[in-house]
């Protein structure tokens, strides 16, 4: 880790150095700190995601989904503001050369006879165009189709893969389509550094909602 503060040519002891160290252990404080954070807050994302797919019977999924799409971009606004002290402390950021990834082929699923011909997966594409020493963000862009003359409240599940077809990362959409309509739909995936460079291809799955 580079040590902010301290001259490049600086050596010997004295009080320079001493303080120079003392910087250096509390920026490492700092940014322990704020991974933890980030690492909390992507925890509850994924408890509130989980909890959006399986809403109580007794209440209006409507508002239920209204609800936790509220509490996601809180969460997600957490994260960000996050990943911006670290970014401003330490000077992490960078940008990637935008190198799409492919498409993986999309899985098989069972047709819901009633709504699941209306709304179609057209393409989808990702490609990492910001990374620093915590995470690299993925963006993605996704073409859906509804072939009904009515609006269609949809599902959308975002895959990342490595070689071998495991998922590093995904991301779940809840969005909504005009009937009769074809439309591209944008958003990104913050993926843990340790494991974002395994990342070679991308899949989604559209799933209408009742």
């Amino acid at each position: 880790m580079v040590c902010l503060g301290c001259g490049a040519g600086e050596t010997g002891g004295g009080p320079g150095r001493a303080a120079a160290r003392i910087d250096r252990q509390a920026y490492e404080e700092t940014i322990e700190r704020l991974e933890e954070e980030v690492r909390r807050s992507h925890a509850e994302i994924l408890e509130l995601r989980d909890a959006a797919d399986e809403p109580p019977a007794a209440m209006d999924c409507a508002e239920v989904h209204d609800r936790y799409e509220a509490e996601l971009a809180a969460k997600d606004e957490e994260i960000e503001k996050c990943l911006g002290g670290i970014e401003t402390a330490f000077n992490l950021g960078s940008r990637l050369p935008k190198t799409p990834i492919p498409s993986a082929p999309t899985r098989s699923r069972p047709a819901d006879t009633a709504t699941a011909p209306s709304v179609s997966l057209k393409a989808i594409d990702a490609q990492p165009t910001e990374k620093n020493s915590v995470w690299w963000r993925y963006a993605w862009q996704m073409t859906v189709a509804n072939a009904a003359p009515y609006e269609v409240r949809f599902r959308a599940e975002i895959e990342l893969l490595d070689g071998r077809g495991f998922i590093v990362d995904d991301a779940t959409e809840y969005l909504t389509i005009r009937g009769s309509q074809r439309a591209t739909y944008t958003g990104s995936i913050l993926v843990d550094s340790s494991v974002a460079a395994n990342v070679v291809s991308v899949r989604a799955e559209v799933y209408p909602r009742r």
